[in-house]
């Protein structure tokens, strides 16, 4: 029993390596374009980010001085009332969470 238990072990381990360099290669293949196509991804979301970033800069700018400190106050409020219901860090931490109905 032993004897058929290490020879299984043995041939296991033999497939294994042997197929190992095989799908490394392929994963190599593969990967060489996943990697071209990730920096196109985000070569594309860095100019979208930038673009976005000027043109919010851009926004400010236009405005009066009062305005821009009416924006400014306005933008605080809203930080301000949409985080009134948000649990505190603690109670996010411990907080039971319920099993989801399928």
């Amino acid at each position: 029993m032993r004897n058929k238990f290490i020879w299984l072990l043995y041939s296991l381990l033999l497939v294994i390596w042997l197929n190992a360099p095989a799908n490394a290669q392929n994963q190599g293949k593969m990967s060489k374009a996943e990697k071209k196509s990730e920096r196109a991804e985000k070569s594309y979301d860095r100019a979208y980010a930038r673009a976005r970033r000027l043109t919010l800069k851009h926004r400010r700018e236009i405005q009066t001085k009062e305005t821009r400190k009416q924006m400014k106050e306005a933008h605080r409020r809203a930080i301000e009332n949409n985080n009134v219901n948000d649990p505190s860090f603690l109670e996010r931490l411990f907080i039971r969470k319920k099993p989801k109905k399928h």
